[in-house]
């Protein structure tokens, strides 16, 4: 974030008359505020100065701290939906384009956002999707788990149900009431996905599901003598 020591902004409204009067399109990646208006002074010196928090005031395309996930870096929305100077679409707060190999909404840098985890395994991503992987980018953003490309169940692949990714996007499901993203009771990752059950998944005694298809769930299987939730 830029502070009124880091450019004239006691003459912002002449700047933006004079030069940049919005930030835009490929100004929106460069980490200047061209249309000086990320802060305002509030005296005399340098460090009297606020963040200007108006809606279309801020600078660049960058997470906003939006549902309460991570900092607001004080993105400038009039950055929305314009084209950076890499070539890839600013997307503020949720990621609609799940195609395209970026992080468009940036919501890597939102402390506490739930991602599917393919970042330990980035060539099985790219093997799968054909495009190399991003963090929090595309099918590792849940925002894409409505996508047609979005993978219908986590046992398409057989290693799948045992990599620790959740790899169908179907362990959180949005939550528009609150505005978050919750924890889904009836599906999850790996051997807690009913997609699993059956494919070498050996019983697990904290969840509601007959992991191994014997017909006996949780206490009820001997799998789970010893573990703690039963007793053991």
């Amino acid at each position: 974030m830029p502070t009124a020591a880091s450019a004239e902004y006691d003459c912002a409204q002449y700047c933006r008359l004079n030069n940049t009067s919005s930030e835009t399109g490929s100004l929106c990646n460069d980490n200047i505020d061209n249309d000086w208006d990320a802060v305002y002074t509030t005296g005399y010196y340098s460090n009297q100065y606020s963040s200007n928090t108006t809606f279309g005031a801020g600078i660049d395309c960058r997470w906003g701290g939006y549902y309460g996930y991570g900092s607001n870096y004080n993105p400038d929305e009039n950055c929305n939906n314009t084209i950076l100077s890499n070539g890839y679409r600013c997307q503020l707060a949720k990621e609609q384009n799940c195609t395209d190999g970026f992080d468009n909404d940036y919501d890597h840098d939102a402390a506490g956002m739930p991602s599917a985890g393919w970042g330990s395994n980035t060539a099985g991503y790219q093997a799968y999707f054909g495009k190399a992987y991003s963090t929090d980018a595309d099918f590792d953003d849940y925002d894409c788990r409505k996508h047609t490309s979005a993978p219908a169940r986590e046992s398409i692949n057989s290693s799948w149900c045992f990599d620790g990714i959740d790899n169908d996007l179907d362990r959180y499901f949005w939550n528009s009431t609150p505005g978050l993203w919750q924890q889904n009771s009836s599906t999850g990752t790996d051997c807690y996905d009913p997609d699993c059950f059956g494919a070498g998944c050996a019983e697990l005694c904290d969840e509601l599901g007959d992991n191994d298809l014997d017909g006996l769930i949780n206490c009820d299987d001997p799998d789970c003598v010893a573990a703690p939730e039963c007793g053991g």
